[in-house]
């Protein structure tokens, strides 16, 4: 994982993959707003919604219509001292979960942003 890449640029300390995921997020926006010329909210989620999420946390990620991204969820199990080969290398990956089958389908929301 590429996490311990980052925690070494910052902190002597591993980060965990939601602050990673906050990172990548608050990356990613901002690329998102020059690519449009533009910070309006309107026209931001809808480039969101319309560009697929690949980065470091998600590969095919897609951001639905009521502001949920949909991505690919990993089963891990914690490796044995002999198994990791660097510091901070925990896990590793038992199964994929699909995005599809990992999050409650947009039918199925309650979300107000989604129309019915």
């Amino acid at each position: 994982m590429v996490f311990p890449t980052i925690a070494t640029r910052s902190s002597s300390s591993p980060i965990s993959p939601n602050e990673c995921s906050s990172i990548v997020a608050l990356l990613r926006e901002p690329f998102r707003c020059r690519r449009i010329a533009s910070d309006a909210a309107d026209k931001v989620a809808a480039k969101m919604r319309e560009l697929p999420v690949n980065d470091m946390f998600a590969t095919n990620g897609k951001v639905r219509e009521d502001g949920r991204m949909v991505h690919d969820m990993y089963l891990v199990q914690v490796k044995g001292p002999q198994e990791s080969k660097h510091p901070w290398d925990y896990y590793k990956i038992v199964s994929v979960i699909p995005g599809g089958e990992a999050f409650l389908p947009l039918n199925e929301s309650e979300c107000p942003l989604v129309r019915k």
